[in-house]
């Protein structure tokens, strides 16, 4: 019995630490360059000057699926002068990752990873990109969905592994000094 509970202890103190194991909460966040849906190069510095909210999502992740269109209404109503909204997906071909996007109707900004052939245009051009899996290494990506809430210098103020309610949303963008009112 004093192994089950050591055992239980031990995993309720992971969940409390989960979000800490991403990339820190004080510091810069990692720029990084991939290609949007129309294989433009989209840049993590490109939303420099405003505060931003970065979600890490999957077509194959229920959570992820749940609280995209969520995030597309506050982009919506906030306008993208007050909110920068940018949709990280994690590690899925190109193809399949923007057939979700249209899917669903979210029209929100993705960086993606390129087709080969977009990849070895751009390469070509001088054009450095990373990987999706990269980047997801570089924010220390643990668990789907993850929203790395940005200010306008750059610095992460919060960060959150797994879906978010209204409420928690509304306290996380209050983070970056974004007001929303669920």
């Amino acid at each position: 019995m004093k192994y089950v509970l050591r055992i239980a202890v031990v995993v309720w103190a992971m969940g409390l630490a989960w979000p800490a194991l991403a990339q820190g909460i004080g510091t810069q966040a990692p720029d990084f360059t991939l290609v949007g849906r129309d294989g433009e190069v989209i840049r993590l510095s490109d939303f420099l000057g405003r505060p931003l909210l970065l979600n890490v999502w999957a077509s194959w992740c229920p959570p992820c699926v749940e609280e995209l269109p969520l995030i597309q209404g506050v982009a919506d109503a906030l306008g993208p002068e007050v909110l920068g909204v940018l949709l990280l997906n994690n590690n899925e071909r190109f193809e399949t990752a923007l057939a979700f996007l249209e899917e669903h109707n979210l029209s929100l900004p993705a960086a993606l990873d390129p087709t080969r052939a977009r990849r070895k245009e751009l390469e070509a051009a001088g054009v450095k990109l990373d990987t999706t899996l990269g980047v997801l290494r570089a924010y220390r990506v643990r668990g789907m969905p993850t929203s790395f809430f940005i200010d306008a210098d750059g610095v992460i103020r919060a960060v959150k592994v797994g879906a978010f309610t209204r409420r928690e949303l509304s306290q996380l963008l209050a983070e970056i000094g974004v007001e929303w009112r669920p």
